[in-house]
């Protein structure tokens, strides 16, 4: 033993270690100092459970968030959870549960090619990056001034999600100086290792790149560029800037020396320059109606459209051909599988698509038959956010669960087994978290489109090229006459962001139209507070129903 010092035996997946530690250190600032990653949904707040770690020897006593969270064999077998244990005394602990993002499910842009030569002459590169609470996506884009190609991505899970999986707990975090500067140079380190992953598959040296553009949310481009985020969290949201920004990019990202770094803009606290970028797609790509800026198209598709990000937010936006309404609604992170007792993030093993059939609401025995998919075709972990939905709809037409969110009487108490061994089951806590987060994103489009004749839905994000409308529709989630009008749009911030890039890649020109339409689009867009519109609580209330 060290002087002073209890001793701390660390069995991490598969991996040992000891180290010395003063008493009283938390766990999960040992782990992180050793630099052992590990998942903390909740940011660490004990809210969740998830995060769990077995004591072999040397347990400390369970804290109230042990108590309320773990059963009693679980306490008793040395279980407690990783985020809220302090050490007291010298101790062996095992930690086997792998970060679940570790092999995370990322959408990213396909390559094309239009017939460039990386040895062509005056080829030009750029790289765009769609910087996300949970992953970071970026494109390597190939330009001889006329013609571009994206011919190379990559993707990574943000580093700052040892804070928590989502906006709050980052904001929360960042109010700890050290902290946010510990998180902008993680960030910073991600996006500089997915440009040299990028560059280096293509084997081109780094110093012909360029330019960089990075969209993201309000939140992100704040601890990326270590801007205070405090505000952020505190009413009335003020983001410390939401202005386009230009930087040498070497500042932040040490192997781009010579490139500029542009920082996409935003509209608000929280609808923030990721979805300014994929509006600026959607204009580029002539699916949405501007009126007021200089540079238009002539193929452009008539008519309203509706955008919607389901991610913790529930970004909205609706073009009415004139303005932007945009909106955020507390949507909550369900969509993406938090707050959900079995949720897993879209990793290898989650089940991301349910049918049910053969059920018997009035026989525990007979649940039906559940039929699931797993994302890689691998053994079930949990759901991801399409599979909660899909399971929540099947449960509603086969009629377990009743139009009022509630669970038939057989499964109230134990939740409704998505296993036969019942190792996975879904709660009634967990079909409320559900209806919460429907009902603001339904809410939300009613009060804000009201009752405008919307020709198409542009379903943005991972969760939206993902999932089976037809099969979520007993949800409520999007007005009915909606539901034949949605298109899974994808990544639509990385694809405005590469989109940008071309057009600086094309020249002075094409950068100063780029620049102008952009600056367009920000100043086209309203902001609406939902909850200072008449009749929104009335509607949120009744849209909890399905």
């Amino acid at each position: 033993m060290v002087k002073n010092k209890i001793s701390v035996r660390i069995n991490a997946y598969g991996s040992r270690s000891v180290v010395f530690v003063r008493k009283g250190r938390a766990l999960r600032d040992i782990l992180l100092d050793e630099g052992i990653n590990y998942d903390f949904p909740c940011g660490g707040k004990g809210g969740c459970g998830k995060c769990r770690a077995l004591f072999l020897s040397g347990a400390p006593a369970p804290t109230e968030a042990d108590a309320r969270l773990l059963t009693e064999k679980m306490l008793s077998d040395g279980v407690r959870l990783l985020c809220r244990a302090v050490i007291d005394e010298d101790c062996e602990v095992l930690i086997t549960d792998e970060p679940k993002t570790a092999r995370m499910a990322v959408e990213n842009l396909s390559a094309s090619s239009v017939g460039l030569s990386k040895n062509g002459r005056d080829i030009r590169y750029g790289i765009s990056v769609d910087l996300g609470t949970t992953t970071i996506a970026a494109a390597l884009i190939r330009s001889n001034g006329e013609y571009s190609e994206v011919c190379r991505t990559a993707s990574c899970v943000n580093s700052q999600k040892v804070y928590g999986d989502d906006v709050i707990s980052r904001i929360d975090a960042g109010a700890d100086l050290l902290s946010l500067s510990t998180m902008a140079a993680d960030t910073r380190a991600d996006i500089d290792n997915l440009v040299q992953e990028m560059t280096d598959a293509e084997g081109i040296d780094r110093n012909l790149v360029r330019v960089i553009v990075v969209a993201g949310n309000t939140t992100m481009l704040h601890i990326l560029t270590g801007k205070n985020v405090q505000s952020l969290g505190l009413y009335p949201y003020t983001p410390v800037s939401l202005d386009m920004e230009e930087k040498d990019a070497k500042v932040y990202f040490p192997s781009l020396d010579g490139a500029r770094l542009i920082l996409l803009p935003g509209i608000s606290a929280f609808v923030g320059a990721d979805i300014l970028s994929g509006l600026y797609y959607l204009y580029e790509s002539g699916n949405i109606v501007v009126n007021g800026i200089r540079h238009k198209r002539r193929d452009r598709v008539p008519g309203k459209a509706l955008v919607a990000d389901l991610g913790t937010n529930g970004e909205l936006c609706f073009c009415d051909g004139q303005k932007i309404h945009v909106t955020s609604t507390a949507a909550g992170p369900v969509f993406e599988g938090a707050q959900i007792s079995c949720g897993v993030p879209s990793v290898e093993g989650a089940i991301c698509h349910v049918t049910l059939s053969g059920a018997d609401p009035s026989d525990a025995e007979l649940p039906g038959r559940v039929e699931l998919e797993t994302i890689g075709d691998e053994m079930p972990i949990g759901l991801c956010g399409t599979g909660v939905m899909e399971l929540v709809s099947e449960l509603v037409r086969s009629g377990i669960v009743d139009e009022t969110g509630l669970l038939s009487d057989e499964y109230f108490s134990d939740g409704f087994p998505v296993l036969c061994d019942g190792s996975i089951r879904f709660l009634q806590s967990d079909i409320r978290n559900v209806q919460l987060a429907k009902a603001a994103i339904f809410s939300g489009i009613t009060t804000l489109t009201g009752d405008a004749d919307i020709s198409r839905v542009f379903l943005a994000g991972g969760f939206g090229s993902h999932i089976n409308i037809k099969k979520v529709k007993n949800l409520r989630i999007f007005p009915g006459q909606l539901n034949d009008k949605i298109v899974a749009a994808g990544n639509l911030s990385l694809k405005g962001a590469a989109e940008y890039v071309k057009n600086v890649l094309r020249g002075s020109e094409g950068e100063m139209i780029a620049k102008e339409t952009i600056t367009c689009l920000k100043n086209a867009a309203e902001s609406v507070e939902l909850s200072l519109v008449y009749g929104f609580d009335e509607a949120y209330i009744d849209a909890m129903n399905f």
